[in-house]
């Protein structure tokens, strides 16, 4: 139950999918229900999954933090242990919880000229539950997260920085696994950064 991070969606759709299909439990889907902006709506603006599938048994990552009883963080790791149409229980550190859905707000920034500030208004908002499968995420989704262990393919890594990301989550180095070889074609620099140290080092001359 080592959490794999990859580069593209595609892939860990692929390694969530296939972990979810070895377990012989029932199967629940659960739909987000858009709130606000219908014509706003963009499933890549959301951390969350419209269409979430999950079994008794899945491991699973909470993606809000727990404001209000601390029970858990963004990235927390769990295991589902119970499932109804309606109702989701994960098990966290031995612990059982009930999750609720809750909304998931994406906001653009309008500038109040009366009051001379920015204000953040609500464009568009779901409501899901707070849970995604968690064999296998991707490095843009990990940003900002810290694990215990974690297994990282940088084999198709396409964006500068991604692979200083993923293997920078880990906070045990000793619980850091490599499923393939690092090639240097996944350690991509971008030239904007390449160009300021080029200038350092002629003025350091």
């Amino acid at each position: 139950r080592v959490v794999q991070i990859v580069p593209k969606k595609d892939e860990a759709n692929q390694i969530n999918s296939d972990n979810l299909n070895k377990l012989d439990t029932q199967e629940y889907e659960y739909h987000a229900n858009i709130l606000v902006g219908e014509d706003k709506i963009k499933e890549t603006d959301f951390p969350c999954d419209f269409d979430l599938h999950l079994k008794v048994g899945s491991l699973i990552m909470m993606i809000t933090n727990d404001q209000e009883h601390k029970r858990w963080v963004n990235g927390t790791l769990g295991i589902v242990s119970e499932l109804s149409p309606t109702k989701i229980k994960v098990t966290i550190n031995g612990t059982e919880f009930e999750i609720s859905p809750v909304p998931f707000n994406k906001y653009k920034c309008e500038y109040d000229r009366e009051e001379r500030k920015l204000k953040y208004i609500v464009e568009a908002s779901v409501s899901q539950f707070p849970v995604i499968l968690a064999y296998a995420i991707t490095i843009h989704k990990s940003q900002g997260m810290t694990y215990q262990q974690i297994a990282c393919n940088l084999d198709s890594c396409f964006a500068p920085g991604q692979a200083y990301v993923a293997l920078s989550r880990c906070a045990n180095y000793d619980k850091l696994y490599l499923t393939s070889k690092v090639n240097p074609g996944s350690i991509i620099t971008d030239n904007v950064v390449t160009n300021f140290y080029n200038d350092v080092n002629k003025e350091g001359k």
